[in-house]
């Protein structure tokens, strides 16, 4: 394959940015596409997004790989069917966003003679890229090619030390979020470092989800099936063993016993606030009722109480008769014709179904 020359240069811009993802851990830069143009400039390093020219492809990154501790290596590919005719390559822009998502250009590569792209011929290219004074692992989001790179990553005693860090407590929980960008891949195939996930990144990840959403959290779900983490709370038993995070916040308080543990089953309940002193103790269950009824009438005094009133008539309306006015008293109690009146004093209102869910 021949071998074809670029003068190349890295924008103000790009070093600015780098030097500040140095400074501040987490600040990641991260490559996110390349750009071709027919035209060319002046090869600058004064040159911006501003100034490139229009493009006539642009595409991720075929793969962006640490070539020593202060190296890039940027590889592209101008797939067969780029353009349906033949066109100049006058410049390549390499394209990353900073930390904030901010585009900028990064780089400019030219060719040193004429270059052409003909349809039906697939391109390749790989440009490596020298940052002075910056350590690249700390500012670039990279990926590795082989196995040796990882192994490499690995021996490196600072090459974990965010994250070491992280999980000693010393660096805030955004300071773990920004780490975790820098999980590298084997160029979009296997994770190939996967003893290190496995004891490492993934420890991490629960702790942030544990953070976030402690186990014992309890929720409403629109699907018929809990998401990966959750239980459904329809009051069924499970090993102490298989859930130690969440018997640790609900011990047997639904049930159970050493070895076993229930979750609360809220099928078909209301979920109220907790208020010390009330009837129902916490997480206890109260049955479905309404407030009673009651009330009273003395015909021979004229006199009523509760749910009835003196509607100021002559006679007692009763028994299908306008003449029924009777001497004595008659009471009226709602509980009398079903139990759920008087068992609550409280109405239900009107509600929706969702599933029930504790985070385990």
């Amino acid at each position: 394959m021949a071998t074809i020359d670029f003068n190349m240069v890295i924008t103000n811009e790009a070093i600015t940015y780098a030097r500040q993802a140095s400074n501040n851990p987490g600040w990641f830069l991260q490559p996110t596409k390349w750009m071709l143009s027919s035209s060319s400039g002046t090869l600058s390093v004064e040159r911006t997004t501003d100034s490139m020219y229009t493009p006539w492809i642009q595409s991720p990154f075929s793969g962006v790989f640490a070539s020593g501790t202060n190296k890039l290596l940027h590889s592209i590919v101008i797939p067969p069917d780029a353009y349906d005719s033949e066109i100049a390559i006058g410049e390549i822009y390499f394209i990353y966003k900073d930390y904030f998502g901010n585009e900028f250009l990064y780089a400019i590569a030219q060719p040193t003679g004429a270059l052409t792209f003909t349809p039906g011929v697939s391109q390749s290219y790989s440009f490596v890229f020298t940052l002075n004074n910056v350590t690249v692992a700390d500012t670039v989001l990279i990926s590795y090619s082989y196995p040796q790179d990882i192994e490499d990553h690995n021996l490196d005693p600072k090459a974990h030390e965010d994250h070491l860090l992280a999980r000693d407590g010393s660096r805030t929980l955004t300071d773990i979020l920004k780490y975790e960008k820098k999980l590298s891949f084997n160029n979009n195939r296997e994770i190939v470092d996967k003893e290190y996930v496995d004891t490492a990144i993934n420890p991490v990840v629960q702790d942030i989800n544990n953070i976030y959403c402690p186990p014992g959290s309890m929720m409403w779900w629109p699907k018929s099936t809990p998401p990966t983490g959750w239980l459904v709370r329809d009051g069924s038993a499970y090993p102490v063993t298989s859930y130690p995070n969440l018997y640790a916040v609900i011990g047997n308080t639904y049930g159970g016993n050493n070895q076993t543990f229930n979750v609360p089953d809220d099928r078909g309940r209301f979920i109220r606030g907790y208020l010390a002193g009330t009837t129902a103790g916490f997480g206890q269950i109260q049955n479905d009722g309404l407030p009673n009824i009651t009330g009273g009438i003395v015909v021979n005094q004229g006199r009523s109480w509760g749910a009835f009133y003196d509607s100021g008539s002559d006679y007692i309306w009763g028994g299908g008769r306008s003449d029924s006015k009777q001497n004595g008293g008659r009471a009226f109690n709602a509980a009398r014709s079903s139990g759920i009146y008087g068992a609550a004093n409280e109405v239900r209102p009107k509600n929706r179904n969702y599933l029930p869910i504790i985070k385990y």
